[in-house]
């Protein structure tokens, strides 16, 4: 009886000794987010450069993290490339902003545990916006309308196809072969020598009489 009486006493006291140091043992605890840049339900009127979130647990050095910020109309703002600050804090740059309205930041990190945790929050942006600016009009001197009056006033200026005959001066047609000042030295050489030819008989009969 002594016997089972010490082994219930020892299970008993075992029992409870476990009970009050189990909470003792500390458990792995997830990260969770402390800080962000711009804050959670902000409104912000300047365009931030850069979303940048704090945790209050260490993240997995190099580890797969992300983080989004999304517009009004869901299009991704960010430049899709989160860095590392510290090891508890990292940051992805964001471009320009196109709306005003909420944004919403979406964020995914690995703890040093290599547990994932993710989570999301918004702000409200109500500053500039960037805007797509309207191509200056065209100078008269650069239109297609005033670069096509040269050719038509050429075309003016130019004789038309079914222009007069009589009103076009006539070019002089080229000398035949053998007219012209070169036909008339063969005449004068053959003329000169007939009247030599006269002269001649002329003294012959002179001296016979």
């Amino acid at each position: 009886m002594a016997v089972q009486g010490l082994r219930r006493w020892l299970v008993t006291v075992g029992t409870v000794a476990a009970v009050v140091l189990l909470p003792a043992v500390p458990a792995a605890a997830r990260v969770s987010l402390t800080g962000a840049e711009p804050a959670e339900g902000a409104t912000v009127t300047d365009a931030p450069p850069a979303v940048a979130l704090t945790f209050d647990g260490a993240l997995e050095a190099g580890g797969d993290h992300a983080v989004g910020l999304f517009a009004p109309d869901g299009a991704q703002v960010d430049h899709g490339q989160t860095v590392e600050l510290t090891d508890r804090s990292v940051q992805v740059g964001v471009g320009e902003f196109a709306d005003v309205g909420t944004y919403t930041v979406r964020w995914l990190v690995v703890g040093a545990d290599g547990h994932n945790i993710e989570g999301d929050y918004t702000f409200v942006y109500d500053g500039p916006v960037v805007t797509v600016g309207t191509p200056p009009e065209a100078s008269p001197e650069e239109t297609p309308e005033a670069s096509s009056e040269a050719p038509t006033e050429q075309l003016a200026a130019s004789p038309s196809p079914e222009a007069d005959p009589t009103e076009v001066t006539a070019t002089p047609e080229p000398a035949e072969p053998g007219g012209g000042a070169g036909a008339l030295v063969p005449a004068a050489v053959g003329v000169a020598a007939v009247l030599g030819v006269g002269a001649v008989l002329l003294r012959r009969r002179g001296a016979g009489t």
